[in-house]
Parts: C-alpha cells; structure tokens; sequence
C-alpha cells in the first residue's frame, strides 16, 4: 500500500520535529524533503490538468501518443522547467567556490547566480575575491571549475 503525498510530508515534518540532531542539520533535510515533497505534488497536478485528454490515470502511453501530444507535453515541460529555473535563480551552482579558467586570464570567487537567459542558456555569475573583489562576471558553466 502507497501512502499520499500529503501523508508523507506529513510524516517527514512530525520526524523533524520529534529527531534531536545536535546541530540540527537532519532537522532541516526533512523539513526541506517535506517542502519539495508538496513542489512537486502541486507541480505534478498542475501538469495533469494542463495536459487534460493526453492524461489518463497516473501514467500515460508515450508510444501511444500522437505526436502533436507528445510535442504540446515537452513544450510544457521546458517551459516550465526554464521559469522554474529562473524563479529558483537556478541554484545548482550558487555558493559554490570556482576557479574561472581559460582565456586570457584565470581568478578565483563565488558563484552568485546560476540562471537560463531568455534563450534557454545557462548562466552562472562570478562575483570575484581580492584584487578585484566584487567584480561580477557572467560566464558559461564549462567555463569555471568548482575548487
């Protein structure tokens, strides 16, 4: 038997609260899982809703698709995918400490912002340490590496 969705965010958050973690880190894992838990349900309905008749029940037949419905459903998705990366300011990258290589020259910093520009394009912005501290710099992914 599956358990909802619901139930076990539910449960993750009644876990965070009753688990004694000394610095509290366990707490926080579980409260966020809760949290992605429920961004994913909602995600997951809204879906279901916006592809009406190409759902059915809680899979559907992509080799049985037409392909106007296979393309309506991937237009979706990387619509989605690119705003929700823009709204989270991506995040797969920021904090990270990285080395920009290549070029004619090479410095160290923190990534500040990790984006899609309005083309689909991921981004990332240097913010640089000393010499040139807090200089921001907007680069490609492959053209830093994490130190």
């Amino acid at each position: 038997m599956r358990s909802d969705t619901e139930t076990i965010a539910r449960a993750m958050e009644i876990l965070a609260d009753e688990t004694e973690s000394r610095d509290g880190v366990a707490n926080a894992a579980m409260l966020e899982a809760a949290q992605r838990l429920r961004e994913l349900q909602d995600v997951n309905e809204s879906l279901k809703a916006e592809l009406g008749d190409l759902f059915s029940g809680a899979f559907f037949d992509w080799d049985t698709m037409p392909e106007a419905g296979r393309r309506r459903f991937h237009e979706m998705v990387v619509n989605r995918t690119h705003a929700a990366l823009r709204d989270a300011n991506g995040g797969r990258m920021v904090n990270k400490r990285v080395r920009k290589t290549g070029g004619s020259f090479e410095h160290t910093g923190t990534v500040v912002a990790d984006f899609l520009t309005t083309s689909g394009q991921r981004r990332i912005v240097l913010e640089f340490d000393t010499l040139v501290a807090g200089m921001l710099h907007v680069y490609r992914p492959d053209q830093v590496e994490v130190i």
